[in-house]
């Protein structure tokens, strides 16, 4: 709390830090929900559930099997009996053993010694399950979504917020995302003409060539998602340039202050 009231006072900025740190709390909270991936789980990978969440099968170790318990926020119910499992590669879920009753008020209890798995390894597990290729969310749109909620933050509040120094490097690093979208979606493209590449050397193989459909069509969504979000966000930045520009233009005493007046480094 210290750290942020030193920084609004250094940005001589018309914020107050009960509204800085308000915002800070409301960014980890949607950070906490966000996700990298998005994968489908059948029912037949389903062992239990409750009101708390499911309890999927996954196998570890050698030769044994057991269940992670994923609470209901991680997943989104379809109208087909599937669920869609978003997480992210670094999350952990708790491991038990196959066990013939459960407690239904308290899925923690399972296990004396708790054991976990992490996002990354059940993305590859459930995937190879039932052979639905899971979707990469590209992890540079949360930095640009971040970048983005701080510019709304500074842009709502007014007075030439956004004439000051941390709201210009806040630009600058959102320019620098965007870019680096944009090479990822070059990435992306030179990807998809590489399967279709290749899975026209197999037309023979349907086994071989439903596999390239599946990749192809997770990496065509990824890169909708990216582009999508890419060109909001473009247009989302050229908006809040346009507010400091009218700003300036109005206010060319109180700009020039604001520029002396860099602030600290992000």
């Amino acid at each position: 709390m210290d750290h942020i009231a030193k920084v609004v006072e250094q940005n001589n900025l018309n914020i107050s830090v009960e509204d800085v740190f308000n915002e800070y709390i409301d960014t980890v909270q949607e950070t906490s929900q966000d996700y990298t991936w998005k994968v489908e789980i059948e029912p037949f990978q389903i062992d239990s559930s409750n009101e708390h969440g499911l309890y999927l099968n996954v196998d570890f170790g050698v030769d044994r099997r057991g269940q992670v318990f994923v609470p209901g926020r991680y997943l989104d119910p379809l109208e087909n009996g599937n669920y869609l499992f978003f997480l992210k590669d670094d999350d952990f879920f708790e491991l038990t053993e196959n066990r013939t009753e459960r407690p239904e008020s308290s899925p923690n209890s399972q296990s004396k010694t708790p054991r976990y798995m992490k996002g990354k390894t059940l993305v590859r597990q459930f995937s190879t399950q039932n052979g639905k290729q899971p979707v990469r969310k590209e992890p540079v749109l949360n930095t640009i979504n971040d970048y983005l909620r701080a510019l709304d933050f500074y842009a709502t509040h007014g007075d030439g917020t956004l004439q000051s120094g941390q709201a210009k490097q806040i630009d600058q690093k959102l320019t620098e995302s965007l870019n680096e979208a944009k090479d990822k979606l070059f990435e992306l493209d030179q990807k998809i003409v590489d399967l279709k590449q290749e899975m026209a050397k197999d037309l023979t193989n349907p086994r071989i060539v439903e596999g390239y459909k599946r990749e192809l069509e997770a990496i065509m969504e990824s890169r909708d998602l990216l582009n999508t979000q890419y060109e909001q966000a473009v247009q989302n930045l050229n908006y809040y340039r346009g507010i400091e520009s009218k700003y300036h233009n109005e206010n060319p005493e109180q700009t020039q202050k604001a520029t002396k007046n860099l602030g600290p480094a992000l």
